[in-house]
């Protein structure tokens, strides 16, 4: 019997080839969808972030705007009020970012290792709904993390030159890793398969699947 779990759960090389070859693929063909299903993620994204995050008030300035030189990023000014001239003169601090590389490509590359993975489509459409929510609930906190530290360059936050140095490192590796170790441990997390009767699950018993159904 407990051979016969054993073989059920080993994934051959060729199986784990075939994967990777739908991943790849899928994850071209969202990425070829950016003119038109891309433009609609942008548009989100930008009203999203510009809900949660701007800001009007006596202290400070918050505005998210497109960029004026560089096609769908997006341009964020910064201003402490109480730094500003009666003229309107004084620093102004400006964070750039491409939703693009922020937020769609982790986005797609999700939506291709879990329209990959052999499961029903029902439990298909539940892990991109989860993932994917999960997902741009990440980016917008690295994006706020990354606001709250742009905001110390115009002392609307204290942070000492040496803190500064090493929450910029930090930010910096939060967002390397939300473009691709971020949407690996969240695919992990939705496709996690408990069998029943058992009080283990495997990520390899879901991708062992489609072998099962061929005997």
């Amino acid at each position: 019997m407990d051979g016969c779990l054993g073989a059920e759960v080993v994934v051959s090389g060729r199986e784990i080839a075939w994967f990777l070859m739908r991943v790849v693929l899928l994850f071209c063909l969202l990425q070829l969808s950016w003119p038109l299903l891309g433009r609609w993620y942008e548009a989100a994204f930008r009203g999203v972030t510009s809900m949660v995050f701007e800001s009007d008030d006596a202290d400070r300035e918050v505005t998210f705007r497109p960029h004026d030189s560089r096609a769908g990023d997006t341009r964020v000014e910064i201003v402490n009020r109480k730094l500003m001239a009666s003229d309107g003169s004084g620093p102004v601090r400006h964070m750039d970012f491409g939703v693009r590389s922020l937020g769609w490509n982790p986005t797609t590359l999700f939506c291709a290792l879990v329209l990959a993975t052999p499961m029903a489509w029902g439990r298909r459409w539940r892990a991109l709904a989860v993932g994917a929510t999960g997902l741009q609930v990440l980016v917008l906190g690295v994006l706020a993390m990354s606001l709250w530290l742009e905001s110390s360059f115009v002392g609307l936050v204290d942070l000492s030159p040496t803190s500064q140095g090493r929450m910029g490192t930090l930010k910096q590796a939060l967002v390397d890793a939300t473009r691709l170790a971020a949407p690996v441990l969240l695919w992990v997390v939705v496709i996690y398969r408990r069998p029943e009767g058992s009080g283990e699950g495997s990520v390899v018993r879901t991708l062992s699947r489609s072998r099962a159904k061929r005997r």
